[in-house]
């Protein structure tokens, strides 16, 4: 019997299949904390053929920092460039 955490790995992978994400054919990347918690599993799992882990509990955290950053800058230029266009 599995334990408990690899049951919730495979049902993540088994749903990444069902949305036709095929890990077998298309490398991955794993971060965040869960990375690292489910790292084992991924490494032995036949379903992924090759995936790159980025451990850093703060990871998704960052990631998601720099979209809304980017997202803000360029609410702004566009405002900036509708003042131009006004007059």
């Amino acid at each position: 019997m599995l334990p408990p955490l690899f049951n919730y790995a495979a049902g993540i992978l088994d749903k990444l299949r069902e949305l036709q994400v095929d890990l077998r054919a298309t490398p991955a990347i794993f971060t965040g904390g869960g990375a690292a918690l489910f790292r084992t599993f991924i490494e032995t799992s036949n379903q992924v053929a090759k995936a790159e882990f980025v451990a850093d509990p703060k990871a998704n955290a960052v990631g998601f920092g720099m979209l809304a950053t980017a997202q803000l800058r360029q609410m702004q230029a566009q405002k900036v460039g509708e003042g131009f266009a006004q007059g």
